[in-house]
């Protein structure tokens, strides 16, 4: 919810923003987003992420997927998916670091076969001074 009113807040074309650079207005152009209710998210993202790259890659573009990972703060766990996944892909070997690292998300397109470059972020506090 507060990632929503934030980026709302930010991407909008209205309020504070309205007059924000052309730049940022042409960047945020060539973003998309999309919500996704699934028994199965990883599975459908990767499907819809492997959608979208080749209709960027028939247009001799690129495509970045940005995630996130907040083991601490998830409202869901995606182990057991997570675990399908990696069964069919044939990544049994992955190590549990691996996903301590970049998450479950972003274990999921790393074993996956889109084509696209993967950005994981994570949120943390700011530093007392």
């Amino acid at each position: 919810m507060a990632d929503n009113i934030a980026w709302d807040s930010f991407a909008s074309s209205t309020g504070e923003n309205s007059a924000r650079s052309p730049t940022l207005g042409d960047a945020l152009s060539r973003v998309t987003f999309g919500e996704l209710s699934s028994p199965t998210p990883l599975a459908n993202t990767l499907e819809r992420a492997g959608e979208e790259a080749k209709q960027v890659t028939a247009q001799n573009k690129s495509m970045l997927v940005v995630v996130g990972r907040a083991r601490r703060l998830a409202v869901e766990s995606h182990e057991a998916e997570l675990g399908v996944l990696l069964a069919e892909q044939g990544a049994g070997q992955v190590g549990t670091e691996v996903r301590k690292t970049i998450g479950d998300v972003g274990c999921a397109f790393a074993i996956s076969a889109t084509k696209a470059s993967l950005l994981v972020v994570q949120a943390c506090e700011a530093a007392s001074s």
